[in-house]
């Protein structure tokens, strides 16, 4: 793997959560497309939020 590739790891979501989000995406008002790229987003807002983390690293 090339030194500036990102390397990903996956997580359990419940069920629930990703059929809600999946429910959203098929809005299209949020302009994602894909549950995965909703979850990465939110991830990074949160570490902002808690930390102040700011790798918008996509």
């Amino acid at each position: 793997m090339k030194s500036w590739a990102t390397k990903w790891k996956t997580v359990q979501l419940p069920e629930e959560h990703y059929k809600q989000v999946l429910t959203y995406i098929k809005t299209g008002s949020g302009g994602y497309a894909s549950v995965s790229e909703y979850v990465r987003n939110a991830v990074r807002a949160q570490l902002r939020k808690d930390m102040g983390v700011e790798n918008d690293n996509k």
